[in-house]
This record gives C-alpha cells, sequence and structure tokens, in this order.
C-alpha cells in the first residue's frame, strides 16, 4: 500500500505549488546533479522526473502528489488540504519567559511557510545558534561541531518527515533550550524504539517528502537516522537522547552541552566527579577520582553517594575494592553495542 503522500490530489496542479520555492528546490537539486541539467527542464518535467509530480497513464493528465505540495505548496492550498497543517519553531535559550525568536506558518513573512521553507530556514537558524554555543563553551564538548550539526539535521528531517499530517495533532514544534534542543511531531514511530536505535529499518510515514530530502543530499543513508543520533551524541560525551512515543506523537530530545552540565541540579564538584568517571574507560576507584579531582576523600564519597542516589554511577564492589562506573541505561548499552559494531567494520 502506497504512503498517503504518494497519493495524487484530484483538482490540485502544478499551479497550487509555490513558485519560488520550486525554483530554488530545482537549483538545490541541479547543483548535486549538473549532469542532469534539471535546471533546463521546465518545472512540470523535473517534478515529474523525481517523482513528486506524474503522469496519469490513463487521461495523460499531469497529477501532483500529496507529498509534494506538502513540500513544495503554497502556504494556502496545503491548508485547504491539511486544514490542520501547523509549523512551529521556538528560540528559547536565555531561560525567556516565552521565545526570543519565532518561525511559523501563524506569523506573516517573506516565504510561503511549506515544509522545504520551513525546514530550509530553521536548520540555518539552529546551525548558528549551535556555533555560538560551541565558542562559548570551547573545550566542554569532544563532538566536533561538524558531528552535532548531522545529528542536528537528521533530528529535523525526522520530526518533517515522519509526522502525520492527516492527524496533524500536536502540531509540529521545534524548541531550542539553553543546551538542549526539542523535537515533536503528530504520529507514532512506525518502528519500535529498540529498531530506531539500532537502524536498519525504513518505515517512512511519507515517503515522497523523504525522498525529496534525499534529492537535496540531506537525508542520504534511509533507515540510519536513529543510530547516528546515538552514537554520534554517545562518541561526544552527551546526555543520551530521549525518545518517547505513543498514539499521537514522537518526542526527541538531544543536549548539546556535556553530559554533566545536562544536570543543572548538580554542584559544581558533584559534576566534576561525573567527568572523571564518564571519561574513564573502565570503573574508577576513589583514590583515582581523588587524584584527578583534586577533593578530598570525604569530598569524593559524600559526592559520589549522591550520583549514586540520582542512578547515575554505579557501585562495583564492596569494601576497599570498591569502584565506580556511570550506570547505563538499556538505551546507551544499545548504543555501545552499535558503536562496537561500527568499529569493527571500519577496522575490516
Amino acid at each position: 500500500m502506497p504512503c498517503h503522500d504518494s497519493l495524487p490530489i484530484e483538482h490540485f496542479t502544478i499551479n497550487d505549488l509555490d513558485r519560488d520555492s520550486v525554483i530554488t528546490y530545482k537549483e538545490k537539486v541541479n547543483k548535486r546533479f549538473p549532469k542532469k541539467k534539471y535546471i533546463e527542464m521546465s518545472n512540470q518535467d523535473f517534478l515529474t522526473e523525481i517523482g513528486a509530480c506524474f503522469v496519469d497513464p490513463v487521461s495523460g493528465e499531469g497529477k501532483l502528489r500529496r507529498g509534494a505540495l506538502l513540500f513544495l505548496g503554497q502556504e494556502r492550498t496545503i491548508k485547504e488540504v491539511y486544514p490542520h497543517y501547523h509549523l512551529d519553531y521556538f528560540n528559547r535559550k536565555g531561560h525567556n519567559p516565552r521565545w526570543i525568536d519565532r518561525i511559523s506558518d501563524d506569523e506573516p513573512g517573506d516565504y510561503e511557510m511549506n515544509i522545504f521553507n520551513f525546514y530550509s530556514i530553521v536548520y540555518e537558524k539552529m546551525k548558528m545558534l549551535l556555533k555560538e554555543s560551541f565558542e562559548l563553551d570551547a573545550g566542554q564538548l569532544r563532538m566536533p561541531l561538524s558531528d552535532f550539526d548531522e545529528v542536528l539535521r537528521e533530528c529535523l528531517i525526522n520530526c518533517l518527515a515522519h509526522a502525520d499530517y492527516v492527524q496533524a495533532y500536536p502540531s509540529i514544534k521545534i524548541e531550542v533550550f539553553d543546551g538542549w534542543l526539542h523535537f515533536l511531531n503528530p504520529g507514532k514511530m512506525l518502528v519500535s524504539l529498540q529498531q530506531f536505535r539500532i537502524g536498519g529499518d525504513s518505515r517512512p510515514r511519507n515517503e515522497i517528502i523523504m525522498k525529496m530530502f534525499r534529492w537535496l543530499g540531506a537525508s542520504e543513508r534511509q533507515g540510519y537516522g536513529g543510530p547516528l543520533i546515538y552514537t554520534t551524541t554517545a562518541s561526544g560525551g552527551v546526555h543520551t537522547p530521549e525518545v518517547y512515543t505513543d498514539i499521537e506523537k514522537t518526542d526527541l530530545r538531544i543536549w548539546n552541552i556535556d553530559f554533566a552540565n545536562s544536570y543543572p541540579e548538580l554542584d559544581e564538584e558533584a559534576k566534576t566527579i561525573l567527568r572523571v568517571v564518564l571519561k574513564g574507560d573502565i570503573p574508577m576507584p576513589v583514590s583515582r577520582m581523588r587524584e584527578e579531582t583534586g577533593l578530598s576523600d570525604y569530598k569524593v564519597r559524600k559526592w559520589l553517594d549522591i550520583l549514586d542516589e540520582k542512578k547515575l554511577v554505579q557501585r562495583i564492589g564492596n569494601g576497599p575494592a570498591t569502584k565506580y562506573a556511570i550506570r547505563e541505561t538499556a538505551d546507551e548499552k544499545i548504543t555501545q553495542l552499535q558503536i562496537a559494531l561500527d568499529n569493527l567494520k571500519t577496522k575490516a
């Protein structure tokens, strides 16, 4: 059975798309595939070539697919077909009670707020914010900015390409906070959370939308977005992403600050100990932590007890042989296994 967004829309044509969006999109695709000479094609021929439109074999008419309307359409026309269509981006950095920047189809702007324009604008805004935060927090993260940029792009595309635009509740919402980002879309994830972490099983809710992202080069490895998000953040020493999904929604949260700072309620000394334990490849004794942190035996043990209570570290052994390690969740164990498998493939 074809995806909903692959179906044709009766009584709508290419004239219901936003011409500027189509031209900009065609230029970007042509830049990736210059030998195809897409730029020389008419908009109708180009969209037919990439599968956004098709020719009805019976009538010979050009038909517009639903995903093409969502991706490149005029906002007014999109809402005729999808009355609950709504996209929101909020910059809530700086502990602002409301927001300091917003991109939305409700806000007047210079662009038709289809998926393509929303993605292009929001992605650039988030990249700039992340670049600023990395410059301010230099040295706190092991993850290169380019790696986190890839995670960011994958999260944004997942949110937009897997949304249920028919249900459309809750509406798509992207939020940037100090240290973390939130991606919310309507619709239950079509693979299990475990399969999402492992990858390899692609079940996009909107095949045309996903395909149009791939033509841009924005989503290369279909079915491997989950492993990329988990393994890259794990390698970068940040908090494990959190994903929740039910019949109504999928909710993804990622952090762009180091693991210890993602727990703002912790004292700085406790964060220092947490970073030392995280850095160790094997369980670590208290004596090593004293050396690494310069803290007294009393303080190290006091903060370890608190970290243990919060289930951030785990105690291994008893008496003088006691050591401590980061307490791994099931998600983190799967991620570490995935990293190990990726390393084996690289060495093979």
